[in-house]
């Protein structure tokens, strides 16, 4: 029994053969340069995290000194909201544990789908608070500011942007 493909089915199976070809190509080409997607890194993160969505990307680069409390009582969290949930954030995260300070939470920044809070709390209740904020949908990433480390990450990443002529 012989198949009988449709001119539309053949010009999509044509399609495919011809951009599969193609990423094949692009694929050897990145592989001889040596500068595939994950190749260029900063402490072990591919450049491409600092470019993507806030639940993934590195964050170091958009926390200032001035965001960040840490002492012996308080802490500062930074939450990962979906933007069509900001409103919601903002009228309940004062509510998940009793040791949050008020309205301490502040934006940072946002993307095309999450936006970036701060929240300031008692650093007693921290796994208190990451569970309940879990169970309402937001993320809270871990994140230790230290100056140093920031520094560092910005020079290595402009010194590979510089060598790559991004």
């Amino acid at each position: 029994m012989r198949w009988v493909l449709l001119p539309s089915v053949q010009s999509n199976v044509l399609i495919e053969g011809v951009s599969l070809k193609i990423r094949r190509q692009i694929e050897d080409l990145e592989r001889d340069r040596g500068a595939g997607s994950g190749t260029l890194a900063v402490d072990g993160v591919p450049v491409d995290s600092y470019l993507s969505s806030l639940t993934t990307r590195d964050l170091s680069n958009l926390v200032k000194p001035e965001d960040i409390i840490t002492s012996e009582h308080l802490t500062t969290l930074l939450a990962v909201v979906p933007k069509y949930s900001q409103k919601d954030w903002l009228s309940s995260y004062e509510f998940f544990d009793t040791f949050v300070v008020p309205r301490s939470s502040k934006r940072l920044d946002e993307d095309n789908e999450y936006a970036l809070y701060t929240v300031t709390l008692f650093a007693k209740v921290v796994d208190n608070f990451k569970v309940r904020a879990r169970e309402k949908g937001f993320l809270i990433r871990d994140f230790a500011y230290s100056p140093e480390a920031q520094e560092s990450k910005k020079d290595e990443l402009e010194k590979l942007l510089q060598d790559e002529h991004w």
